[in-house]
């Protein structure tokens, strides 16, 4: 399904934030991956529609009014196409269907990223490694993919954590300075719903980390700390790109 309407969403930056996608975005997210027939989709498609739709359409439209306001021509007119459809409560309007298969088509993207890092956390295990050890690992990046978060949330604390020298203290107050309760069972919550029949051990091995109630102090929450770790990495890295790029545009001295 591509057309004006998943044009007019991409102009807009507009789509279902994928930390609120459910069971019935997932089970979309296989059928795409699986490369199932549209007589297949379509049913888990609208499901998926059902499921959010209702809650965020006028969270959607307000995104796309923002992008209407500085857009011209046919940009205009796409976005204009688009907006005619938020006053549609259905599910099954073509807004909500365009949003539902753009949350599927991202889901099923993350699923074949998280499905290579299971397999490499299963060859490690396979290898020796300590299964607890080996996921704590792996979990970082896969949570931050699974929950599509933004190292610039935490921007202030990861700035922090760098001007403290990113040693293992620093990492423990990045860790209590982020990891809300809400966050970290959030996180913990993502780890859950992995399933992938070709790594059963490193399934296993991050369901059992994630397993029981959170810890007290997220210093000790192992998912938390290497998810928050994760971002931490991805927000320096940035950072030294840009620097690389204001650097190249500096005219030479002399």
């Amino acid at each position: 399904m591509t057309g004006p309407l998943d044009h007019a969403l991409a102009l807009a930056g507009v789509g279902l934030p994928r930390g609120v996608l459910g069971a019935e975005a997932m089970a979309l997210a296989r059928a795409i991956a699986a490369g199932a027939p549209e007589d297949e989709l379509a049913p888990l498609r609208l499901a998926t529609s059902e499921a959010h739709w209702p809650e965020l359409r006028l969270a959607m439209g307000a995104a796309l009014e923002r992008a209407r306001s500085s857009a011209e021509g046919a940009e205009a007119d796409e976005l204009d196409a688009a907006l005619a459809l938020v006053p549609d409560a259905s599910p099954a309007n073509p807004l909500a269907l365009a949003l539902a298969e753009g949350a599927g088509r991202s889901l099923a993207g993350v699923l074949v990223r998280v499905g290579e890092r299971l397999e490499d956390l299963e060859e490690r295990i396979e290898g020796g490694a300590e299964p607890l050890e080996a996921a704590a690992l792996a979990a970082g990046p896969i949570v931050d993919d699974l929950l599509d978060l933004d190292p610039d949330d935490f921007a202030p604390e990861i700035a922090t954590y760098v001007a403290a020298g990113e040693d293992a203290g620093a990492a423990t107050e990045l860790a209590r300075a982020t990891g809300d309760e809400e966050i970290r069972a959030w996180a913990r919550e993502s780890l859950w719903g992995i399933d992938d029949d070709e790594a059963p051990r490193a399934t296993a091995a991050l369901a059992e980390l994630a397993s029981g109630p959170a810890p007290e102090d997220p210093a000790d929450d192992t998912v938390w700390r290497a998810t928050i770790l994760t971002l931490a990495e991805e927000a320096i890295a940035l950072a030294l790109v840009a620097e690389a790029g204001e650097a190249e545009e500096q005219p030479p001295e002399g």
